[in-house]
């Protein structure tokens, strides 16, 4: 029987492994990162595996994609996540926050998220809700002008103006 289950896994794995591995690459455009979710997900549907013995090998395969497709979901937050604090950071220094910084690296990078928020008080309310929204919210340009009853055009001089008026306090 064992080898039975062992024999439907590894037709799964075969069959299936790359293109779970092209979906995974394809929702997270990091090959590295892609490899570990599938291999992943194998682990977790395997764990899994003698709950759902009796279905059919294309209920599993299913079984499977859903099992990458939430893991893939559950990885996209946390890089988006992470990114929301790198504010005007260097592609090296993100790909640190997404591979696990160091632990000075982290409190440095908490002081200045804080030194933003205090800065925020200090700009105009328009100025505050556009940092806030787009670098902290995640919203969309065209969300923020809809929230700010703005027009697109002007939410652009806004942003600039907000990220100059921002750097500005960050230097004294």
């Amino acid at each position: 029987m064992e080898s039975l289950a062992n024999s439907i896994i590894e037709n799964i794995y075969l069959n299936y492994q790359k293109k779970l591995f092209n979906y995974a690459y394809h929702k997270l455009n990091d090959e590295n990162l892609a490899a570990d979710t599938v291999q992943d997900a194998f682990e977790r549907f395997i764990k899994c595996f003698s709950k759902r013995k009796d279905l059919s090998e294309e209920a599993l395969a299913n079984y499977l994609f859903i099992i990458l497709k939430n893991r893939t979901i559950d990885i996209s937050i946390k890089i988006k996540s992470r990114n929301l604090y790198c504010i005007e950071m260097e592609p090296d220094e993100i790909e640190q926050l997404r591979y696990g910084p160091c632990l000075e690296d982290m409190a440095t990078t908490l002081l200045e998220l804080e030194d933003v928020k205090h800065n925020l008080k200090r700009l105009s309310p328009k100025q505050a809700a556009f940092i806030a929204m787009k670098y902290f919210g995640g919203c969309t340009d065209e969300e923020i002008a809809s929230a700010l009853d703005i027009k697109i055009s002007s939410l652009r001089m806004l942003e600039h103006r907000a990220r100059a008026s921002l750097k500005a306090l960050s230097k004294n």
